[in-house]
Order: structure tokens, then sequence, then C-alpha cells
């Protein structure tokens, strides 16, 4: 009897000991304030739970709190989630990396990186700029999986210490370490500038700007360029005239031939900071054969400078000493262009799955849209409806059978991370004379696309706003379903 009891005695122990160790792993790297959080309504929404970064009290590290946010229908939850940052940490250990009377604009994500736009009536230090940089760039890339944030504030960008200083990326330690090594590379540079007359280089990881591989939308493609005596435009514009480095995901943005023929002038009017270029010829393409195509060569070359020049609010071009006062199908631009003008064209990526021709496996394809649907579900639906386009290769093959269209997606709610996608009569008449392989495709076609969608974990289907047993009677349909990477073909 005494040794049962101490084999229970050791068993509870055990078990109780390692139920204590792992709460304070919770607790030792993220401090959650299970208090404010448990308040979060979970019924309708996406629920993420991305480590926000704030600074530690008495270190001036910066160290991960993990949050849970609720993301209602198509709201952007990148935008959610700087939100949350500029709202301040939870734990009482740590401090807020944002000054009062910031808060986020929009946030665009594209490729490896992360556009995130902030406002603010007030003047902010340069230092508090750059640990808030620093907390928004440690964030983003560790939910996102990306490598570098841009930030801007009331709509420019900020750069450091008014040097170009376009890109952030993740960094480790404590923030004004970085700070201040950044600074004295600065001064340091700038100092031998002053002294020496030889050729000075200066290495800068730059946004260029180009077509997608459709030539629908503008994707960024990150470049390490020297620059030699600070000739940042006249190196910027030949590094974009040379076309991407990638030309199976980029295509051109601008001419080959696109040159500046006198000095850019930067000067100030009404507290803002223009930049007047001189060209020798238009930056379009002469393959655009639409008028409002043209757009889309101006918007590469504004959103790259704009990018790199810190507070630059707006570019004039000119072509040969003349002012160019429109373009396309007659957009204004005399006065010259802000970045928020062309905020459009910007790609963001969803992927879609479709079927493998001649297979029962599916492809997965990444597709551009623009950054204003990128978080709709019934925007990826209507894309996963419409089929695979000529640019995403001859193997990817539709999965629907004819006749069903976006108007048969009726609607779609989530629910506690289950998203509702509510479909018409018309759409189940469509699928009933599919087989069992075209009809378990097809509901994983949707349901690996939708699942990709951050905070989505599994897929209700509804015909009507009913629960219905069958689609087209080879599987059960009542179920919920949850991704299943199987059908996935993952070398192709």
């Amino acid at each position: 009897m005494k040794k049962v009891l101490i084999i229970i005695f050791l068993i509870v122990f055990l078990f109780s000991g390692c139920s204590v160790i792992q709460e304070r792993k919770v607790e030792k790297e993220y401090d959650l304030n299970i208090q404010e959080q448990s308040s979060l309504d979970y019924r309708e929404g996406r629920v993420l739970k991305p480590a926000l970064y704030f600074v530690q009290k008495g270190t001036d590290k910066l160290v991960a709190e993990l949050r849970t946010i609720v993301v209602a229908g198509d709201e952007s939850p990148v935008k959610s989630i700087v939100d949350q940052l500029l709202r301040g940490p939870i734990d009482e250990t740590l401090l807020g990396v944002a000054p009062e009377g910031v808060n986020v604009d929009f946030v665009e994500v594209s490729a490896d990186m992360a556009n995130v736009y902030l406002l603010s009536d007030l003047e902010i230090e340069s230092r508090d700029k750059f640990v808030l940089k620093l907390a928004l760039a440690n964030t983003l890339t560790d939910y996102l999986n990306i490598k570098y944030v841009n930030v801007f504030f009331n709509g420019v960008a900020d750069g450091f210490e008014g040097y170009p200083h376009p890109l952030q990326k993740k960094a480790v330690g404590i923030w004004t370490d970085a700070y201040d090594e950044i600074l004295g590379r600065h001064i340091a540079t700038s100092a031998e500038s002053d002294e020496d007359e030889q050729t000075l280089t200066n290495t800068i990881e730059t946004p260029l700007y180009f077509l997608d591989a459709s030539g629908e939308y503008l994707l960024p493609e990150v470049r390490e360029i020297q620059f030699a005596d600070e000739e940042y435009i006249t190196t910027i514009i030949d590094e974009l005239s040379k076309g991407p480095r990638n030309g199976y995901v980029y295509q051109p943005s601008v001419s080959q031939e696109l040159a500046i023929l006198t000095e850019p002038n930067f000067y100030s009017e009404d507290e803002t900071e223009i930049l007047e270029l001189n060209l020798s010829i238009s930056p379009a393409l002469s393959g655009f054969e639409k008028p409002e195509k043209e757009l889309m060569s101006y918007a590469a070359l504004i959103y790259t400078l704009t990018s790199f020049f810190p507070d630059l609010d707006r570019v004039i071009i000119n072509i040969g000493d003349l002012r160019v006062a429109s373009i396309g199908n007659g957009m204004n631009i005399a006065n010259g262009l802000k970045r928020e003008d062309l905020r459009g064209f910007l790609a963001g990526g969803i992927r879609l799955y479709f079927r493998i021709k001649d297979s029962n496996l599916l492809l997965r394809v990444n597709r551009m849209v623009s950054q204003e649907i990128v978080w709709s579900a019934n925007i990826r639906l209507s894309e996963l409806i419409k089929g695979p386009k000529t640019s995403e290769g001859d193997e990817a093959w539709p999965c629907f059978p004819s006749g069903i269209t976006s108007d048969d997606v009726l609607d779609t709610n989530v629910y506690k991370s289950t998203l509702e996608v509510n479909l018409s009569k018309n759409f189940k008449d469509r699928c009933m004379n599919l087989s069992s392989d075209e009809e378990m495709l097809l509901i994983f076609a949707i349901v690996n696309t939708l699942t990709d969608m951050q905070g989505i974990n599994s897929v209700q289907f509804l015909i009507e706003g009913k629960k219905s047993e069958e689609l087209a009677g080879n599987l059960y349909f009542k179920d919920i379903f949850i991704k299943n990477p199987g059908f996935v073909q993952v070398d192709f």
C-alpha cells in the first residue's frame, strides 16, 4: 500500500511540476495579463496571437508580449496588430513604444516588405521614432515572416536623422545601442566626405518598384545599391531602368532609356518637401497600349523615390524642360504626384489553389490583387472562381464547374476562427454531376485558399443559409473542414 501511495505521489508531483514549468515559460516570455485578455469577444472574428514588442524597463531591450486580437470581417489583421502595438503593453514591466497621439492610417504588405503609414499631430523626436520603427519591424517581421518594414509619418518616409534609411529589419538587443551605432556610421561617413576628396560609397538596401508578372500591379524588389558621393537620384533611376533581377516574379516598370537631364531640384513649399525632376523621356514603357497603363510607370518611379528620400512629399516631372501636366486618362499632375495618389497600384499577394491538369492534386498559386481588397475572403473566392491566369502556368486548371460565378457566394462570416461560406442553390445544382475526386478537389481548393488567411483555421459551408449534408453527394458536406495539405503538390 505504501509503494502504491509513493507511486501516486510521484506521478502527481511530476505532472504538476511540468505544469508549473510551462506556465513560468509563458510568463517569462510574454507576461500575459489574462484578466484583460479574457474580456475579448471571440464569437465574431478571426483570432490572432501576435507577439508585440515593447521596451523592457531598466534594460532598454525590446521584448515580446503575446497578445490575443479579434479581427472582424474584412478588416486588415496587420493594421489591427499595429494598432494594438501603438496602444502600449499590458505588462507593467514594459514601456510603450509610441508617443501619445500616434495612430495607424493603413498598412501595405507586398512581397518581403510592409509599408506602415502612421499619423501624428505632434512633432516626434528622432530617437522616439527609431524605437517605434524597431518595435514595428520586430513585430511585423515575426508575424508576417517578411524581412523589411518601411515606416511613414504623415505620408512621408522618415529616414534617420535626415539621412536616407528606408528599410528597417528585425533587431535584437538594446535599442539605444542600435541607434548609436547607426548614428555613428552616418557621422563618420559625413566627416570622411568633408576631409577626403576621394569618392566615397555608401551601400543602402533600397526598395525598387517593378511590375508583377501579370503586369497589373507593382511589387517592391529590395536591392543593395552602392551610392557614390550621394548621387542618389541618378543611381536610383539607373537601377530602376535596368529592370528587375528576378525576371520570373517581376517585369520592368520604366523605360530602359530613362535618364536625368539636369540636376534634380529639392525645395520646400508650404512646409512640404518637393523634388523636381527633368527627365530625358517619359518613364512609360513603350509596350503600354492603354493610356491608363502609363500611370503604372509613374507610380513605380514615385513609389521608389518617396520610399527612399526622407520627408519627400511630392515629385514634379519635366520631360526635356517641359512640365508634364497630365498622364493616363487625363490625371492632372502639373503640381506633382504624391505617394497617396497612387495607392491602388501596389500589389498584395494571396494564395489560391487550383487543380493540376490531368491530376487529382492541387497547385498553389500566388496571385497579386490590390492592397484595398487583399484581406477579403469574398475577393479570394471570387479570384478562385475566375480560374487560373495565363501567367500562372499551363498546369493550373480550374476546379469549379461551368455556370458558377462570384454571385453564388452569398456571404461570408467568421465565428471563432471558422469562416462560414454561404453558397447559393445554383452553386449546389451546378456541382451535382461532379465525381468524387472532382468534388473533393473543389472543396479543398476553397478550404485551403481560405485557411491561408491569418486567423482562419476552418471552413463551414452553408447552402442558402443552412447546413447541407451533401454537395455533389459523394461526401458528408455538413462537417467543418480544415486545411488538407495532402492534396497539394509540394514540388512542381
